[in-house]
């Protein structure tokens, strides 16, 4: 049984628990629907601006009936949000009304909790390094027969760790690539750069009947450039002219040009 099922995926209210453990329970249930409601009416620009700042409003029904919170309670979270530095209140419009400005500091607060817990795993991963590396040079300075025993490192990987690779390279190539796409989009790109079709086509043929690529767009891109370069190379030595505009040749007039079935 999914028990959230059963409570229903649209009664819950978005709640951070470490603006709970600064503000308080009611106060973060408050400042999660507020940010809800910011980005309601942000999307349908609904927003008052004032003095560079943008306001909205919501009543104290319609936040009791999101959050089950009643005035009192509404009333005692707001002013602790406002003292912490959380959200700014001002009565405006006609009839007047209590609007809503969340200010950064929830930006700033978690900006920084971010930036501390990376410095941490970052500090924590270099001292496994350094640790790890002296470990070594441990090893290395015991005489053989007088220490920890030599390890010896086999020069081919593990079968598993090979089949693994193989699996992961069918699966780049055959899954998560559509190569069908990818081609005739470098086709087109490569024949407006003035790229004879013909030569397009051979190219990508060959990389087609290339084996276990790691990287199929990334190798065929290579193979077109290292192509083109050579072939406008050919025609500056014959004296030939360049396309002043490339952009403007021939392929430019279809969008999706079809290169296996539509070979002229």
């Amino acid at each position: 049984m999914n028990l959230l099922s059963v409570l229903g995926g649209s009664a819950f209210v978005m709640f951070n628990k470490e603006v709970a453990r600064e503000v308080s329970v009611n106060g973060a249930i408050v400042f999660g629907q507020l940010c809800s409601s910011y980005e309601s009416f942000s999307k349908k620009k609904m927003l008052r601006k004032r003095n560079g700042k943008h306001y909205f409003y919501l009543t104290s029904e319609t936040i009791e009936e999101e959050t089950a919170l009643t005035y009192k309670q509404q009333s005692k979270a707001i002013k602790e949000l406002e003292a912490t530095g959380y959200i700014e209140t001002v009565l405006m419009g006609s009839p007047r009304r209590k609007h809503f400005f969340i200010t950064n500091k929830i930006h700033e607060h978690f900006s920084s909790d971010k930036r501390s817990t990376c410095e941490n795993e970052d500090k924590a991963e270099k001292a496994d390094s350094e640790a790890l590396q002296s470990d070594k040079r441990s090893t290395l300075a015991i005489p053989k027969g007088k220490g920890l025993p030599v390890q010896k490192v086999n020069a081919y990987k593990d079968k598993k760790e090979i089949n693994t690779i193989k699996d992961i390279k069918e699966t780049v190539n055959n899954e998560k690539v559509n190569r069908e796409e990818l081609n005739h989009y470098l086709s087109n790109e490569y024949r407006t750069r003035g790229m004879p079709k013909e030569l397009v086509i051979r190219v990508i043929n060959e990389v087609q009947g290339k084996k276990d690529l790691w990287n199929y767009e990334k190798y065929l891109r290579s193979c077109l450039e290292t192509t083109l370069k050579r072939h406008l190379n050919k025609i500056r030595y014959a004296g030939g002219d360049l396309p002043n505009n490339p952009y403007e040749e021939e392929s430019m007039s279809a969008k999706f040009y079809d290169f296996i079935h539509r070979i002229e």
